[in-house]
């Protein structure tokens, strides 16, 4: 990756896009949130916080960046960097209490699909 990769810089070093995360409560609510990734283009590790999910509250998840791919360490969520500058990506987040996706395109935001986790 390099330094403009992933849309907007955060800070020195970083980079980042927010959007937003959208998903189920495991009663079949549907629920959304904010989502933002940073990520540390010296080591590339990242940070994942999805906040103000409504009727659930704030995740936040460390992770390390594998080729386009990252996770976090848990499995509760993983992801993916899209297009030649890496300036898609997209992942969920999965736990015993909520399923959920998030995703952007190009700097500027975008928003997630859903899909239904009703078997």
């Amino acid at each position: 990756m390099r330094a403009g990769d992933l849309g907007p810089t955060c800070g020195q070093g970083t980079a980042c896009n927010p959007w937003t995360i959208l998903g189920f409560l495991l009663d079949g609510t549907l629920t959304s949130g904010d989502a933002s990734i940073s990520v540390d283009l010296a080591d590339l590790t990242g940070d994942a916080h999805f906040a103000d999910i409504i009727h659930f509250g704030n995740l936040r998840y460390a992770f390390e960046v594998n080729g386009n791919t990252f996770s976090s360490e848990d499995g509760e969520m993983a992801g993916s960097f899209f297009g030649d500058e890496h300036q898609g990506v997209g992942g969920v987040v999965v736990r015993s209490e909520i399923v959920g996706e998030f995703g952007a395109g190009p700097p500027g935001g975008g928003e997630a699909a859903i899909a239904d986790p009703a078997p």
